[in-house]
C-alpha cells in the first residue's frame, strides 16, 4: 500500500474519483445544491498522529460537520442527517474499490478534513 501514498499521481487519481463519487452521494441523499472541489494530499503520518498514512482532504467551501438528508431519504431511513465522519468510511471504501487493501494494515489510514465548518 505504501507505494501509492505520497505520490502526486495517486493524489490526482484519487481526487478525481473522490470529487465524482462523494459529490454524487451528497446530491443523492441531501439537498446540497453545489459541488465540493476536493483537493487531496496523501502523506506519511507524523509521530504525533495515530495513523501511518494520512489522506488530507481540503476544499475552498467548508465541509459541513453535519449534513441533513433530503426529504425522500429521511422518510426511507427515518433519520434526519449524518455527521461528516460518515464520509470517512465512504472514502475508505473508495480506496478498497481502487484495489488498495487497507484492512490488512489494521487502522493505518486516516482521513483528515482540513476545512470543517
Amino acid at each position: 500500500m505504501h507505494e501509492y501514498f505520497g505520490k502526486k499521481s495517486f493524489d490526482r487519481t484519487f481526487e478525481k474519483l473522490l470529487n465524482r463519487l462523494i459529490n454524487s452521494y451528497l446530491h443523492n441523499v441531501t439537498d446540497i445544491d453545489f459541488e465540493y472541489d476536493f483537493k487531496v494530499k496523501s502523506r506519511y503520518g507524523r509521530d504525533d498522529e495515530y495513523y501511518n498514512w494520512i489522506i488530507e482532504i481540503n476544499t475552498d467551501t467548508p465541509i459541513l460537520r453535519t449534513f441533513t438528508y433530503n426529504d425522500e431519504y429521511k422518510k426511507k431511513k427515518n433519520v434526519d442527517g449524518f455527521h461528516h465522519s460518515i464520509l470517512n468510511s465512504e472514502i475508505k471504501d473508495l480506496l478498497s474499490n481502487m484495489g488498495i487493501n487497507i484492512t490488512s494494515f489494521g487502522n493505518s489510514v486516516g482521513i483528515k478534513f482540513m476545512n470543517l465548518e
